[in-house]
């Protein structure tokens, strides 16, 4: 699949002397993009040209700074900027989409169309004062956010989730009589094992199963904009104490807090958060609030403790928070609009190609039975860090040193998603052929009959209702050993190496779509794994090397451990029943679809590969310099695929590399084949 990319950057930048103590910069840049296709993959493509796109960045930015020397010992940086930017990924396509187990997609990509707009004001101003043996730093940062949101009509194209491989369905007409269309399908090998996990089964075994296992659809209105905008606001202070010529004390404390980015203004018009509130669930209990209280301290030091400057041990810990990010509540904010933006499903009986997908009005105002409701938990937190670290540096003889390092870094109220209105199938041991069973909240919205009625026109206006929550933990250790020699006698050297572990919640530390296994059992150690960039052991050797003829040669050597992955049924489907589907292989597939494997359970491919830069300069007179450089990329055209492995069973490259490592659609990845590039640069 072509997947072509133009970039046009520019930039306009004036230094102004003020006076002897005061100066200005004034800059205006600009960046201008457009790409085709980013969204289908990379290299390795499991789809066809109806799932492309195009792709289409706007970005200009103005800023102005002034740096003002009050005297010798005090410094002060004030700078305004000014930002916009205008992002849209429109789709190429109307076609239905159909997706199948092995990872085949063809149709309408389900990310697309999508535009993301800002308009934003920053003031930031920085003061430094060096007092005696202190040097105090303050700072406070605004940012005015006028205008942030944009739309994001995801699945607007009715999806077909098939619960088996094209091929499979196409080359078996004794189990798929009708194909496509096949709305029972019959015992054979490849049904049998994908829901009862033998070879043979009978026909009641897959009574109600049809060769799709749901259909999904999205509509209404898209928009996702904050009507009230949004402001951010942070201060700090820190103090860097050289309590005497071998101990040095860092102490810092940072305050931040964003207003607006959860809604808090609208919250109480979502629509899920109406009927919770209806019903008496406790996550209405009150609407969600800007969180207020986000104070990080940062504490560090730095000891020579033999005084010689040879020796320093040196630690620290502090606390950091991560700005909002805005893709984990447009969901709630698309909810509470005078029209709102919601998912249908139908995941019943006997499901096919020509299954109708739901029926949307416009406006859709009010949701519809079995709407799927989008809100955030009334407790919802900033998630933060908490990172502490200790080292040893040593030098050796002149121009070398040792280093050792420990790093702890333990993300709290890490974003989450839960479905609290899931299908029962965990609660009565349901397996991957039994039929849809009923949601646990549908007794109480028949209690509440008359008063959802009364709010929305039906007396059950949602089946899936997932609330995002901050409630994930992270934990990531690692210790290392780095030499590291400087340049001398026309060479220098560096090695590192680190031993690592990363785990998680749900095996991942993204923000948003992280989902338990069971919603019965949220945080059933099942849950807490390997993230998929657990990379246990990771070796670097890089270094510069004069030549003769005035070359000089960079070589990047890097080794690493296999990353982790998990398996997934061949059915692709929710073979436990509970309504959301992410699940997991089972242990006994077919026989108890409740007990599912460990997180991450597999691991891929180790990574080796090496890059290396070849320049020579050429010198014109006392100012002018002309650079050429030839750079290779994987050298030797090793072939790195991480944890890029086929992981739904059943398949027949099952447990075998698909893709390159770190090929995600919105990046070159890392493993790429091997490269080449020229290079030349006139400096004057």
């Amino acid at each position: 699949m072509p997947q072509p990319f133009n970039d046009w950057q520019y930039t306009i930048k004036g230094d102004i002397n003020l006076s002897s103590k005061n100066s200005l910069v004034v800059r205006f840049a600009g960046q201008n993009n457009n790409a085709l296709n980013d969204q289908a993959g990379f290299l390795i493509v499991r789809t066809d040209l109806s799932g492309g796109n195009e792709s289409l960045n706007t970005l200009y930015n103005f800023l102005a700074s002034d740096s003002w020397t009050v005297n010798s010992n005090t410094v002060n940086q004030f700078t305004y900027q000014y930002s916009t930017f205008d992002n849209r990924i429109n789709a190429t396509t109307d076609l239905n989409l159909l997706t199948f187990p092995d990872g085949l997609a063809v149709g309408r990509n389900g990310n697309v169309p999508q535009q993301t707009l800002q308009k934003k004001h920053q003031f930031r101003d920085d003061l430094t004062w060096n007092h005696g043996n202190h040097g105090f730093k303050f700072g406070g940062d605004f940012t005015y956010i006028p205008t942030l949101g944009g739309l994001f009509a995801f699945n607007s194209a009715p999806e077909y989730d098939f619960n088996f491989n094209a091929d499979e369905i196409a080359n078996n007409p004794g189990q798929f009589p009708q194909g496509f269309k096949t709305a029972q399908i019959l015992p054979g090998p490849i049904t049998c094992n994908a829901f009862v996990g033998t070879s043979t089964c009978t026909p009641a075994d897959l009574a109600g199963i049809g060769v799709v296992f749901q259909v999904v659809l999205s509509g209404g209105g898209p928009s996702f904009d904050l009507r009230d905008g949004a402001h951010q606001f942070a201060f700090y202070f820190q103090d860097d104490w050289k309590i005497n010529s071998r101990f040095t004390l860092n102490a810092g404390l940072r305050y931040d807090v964003d207003f607006g980015f959860v809604d808090h203004a609208h919250a109480a018009e979502n629509r899920a958060y109406k009927a919770l509130k209806i019903i008496g669930s406790k996550f209405a209990h009150k609407i969600v609030e800007d969180d207020k209280n986000n104070f990080s301290p940062r504490l560090g030091f730095a000891w020579d403790f033999r005084g010689n400057a040879r020796s320093v041990l040196r630690g620290g810990f502090g606390i950091y928070y991560d700005q909002s990010f805005l893709n984990v509540p447009l969901f709630a904010v698309q909810q509470a609009n005078p029209e709102i933006y919601a998912t249908f499903l139908n995941d019943g009986d006997n499901l096919n190609i020509l299954s109708p997908p739901p029926a949307i009005p416009r406006p859709l105002t009010n949701p519809l039975p079995g709407t799927r409701g989008r809100m955030l938990d009334p407790d919802f937190e900033s998630p933060y860090t908490e990172q502490w670290n200790l080292g040893y540096a040593q030098e050796i003889g002149r121009n070398m040193a040792l280093e050792f390092d420990y790093v702890h870094i333990l993300g709290l109220h890490e974003f989450t998603g839960f479905d609290i209105n899931p299908r029962i199938g965990p609660l009565i041991n349901a397996q991957r052929s039994s039929s849809a069973p009923p949601r646990i909240l549908a007794p109480q919205f028949a209690a509440h009959a008359a008063e959802l009625t009364a709010a929305f026109g039906v007396p059950n206006p949602f089946g899936r209702i997932t609330v995002a929550q901050s409630d994930g933990r992270s934990r990531y250790d690692a210790f290392t050993v780095a030499f590291k020699r400087r340049y001398a006698n026309k060479y220098q050297l560096n090695a590192h190496y680190t031993y690592a572990k990363s785990r998680a919640w749900f095996g991942a530390t993204a923000d948003f779509g992280l989902q338990a296994q069971n919603l019965f059992n949220k945080w059933d150690p099942i849950n807490f794994g390997p993230t998929g960039e657990d990379e246990r052991h990771r070796f670097v050797l890089s270094g510069i090397f004069d030549l003769p003829w005035g070359m000089q040669v960079a070589p990047v050597l890097q080794l690493a451990s296999a990353r982790p992955y998990s398996i997934f049924p061949s059915c692709g489907c929710d073979i436990n029943r509970d309504g959301v589907t992410n699940d997991r292989d089972s242990v006994n597939p077919g026989v108890n679809d409740q007990v599912k494997l460990p997180i991450n359970n597999k691991r891929g491919d180790s990574f080796s590969q090496l890059n290396i830069r070849v320049s020579k300069f050429f010198k014109f007179g006392e100012t002018k310099k002309l650079g050429l450089f030839f750079e290779a990329f994987n050298v030797f055209n090793t072939s790195n695929f991480g944890n890029s492995f086929q992981n739904t069973t059943g398949t027949p490259d099952f447990g075998k590399p698909v893709n390159f490592f770190g090929a995600t659609g919105f990046s070159e990845p890392l493993g790429i084949p091997f490269q080449a590039q020229l290079g030349v640069r006139f400096t004057f």
